[in-house]
């Protein structure tokens, strides 16, 4: 997350507060767009969390985050 969170910050010159928001704002519109499986692992990926949850789940979950 800090990784995509300085990329922002360097690429778009935002601040930090700005990034942050930016990603939260994703995160929430991917919630809202992905099957109530996987919004419980979005969630703990979004807090820097390692989900724990089957490798068919998991792999959807990559598809869908690129």
């Amino acid at each position: 997350m800090n990784e995509l969170k300085q990329q922002l910050i360097d690429k778009l010159g935002i601040d930090e507060a700005m990034a942050d928001t930016a990603i939260q704002l994703v995160f929430s519109y991917a919630k809202d767009k992905l099957p109530e499986n996987l919004r419980g692992p979005l969630d703990q990926i979004s807090k820097g969390e390692t989900p724990d949850m089957g490798d068919t789940a998991m792999n959807a979950l990559k598809g869908f985050l690129g």
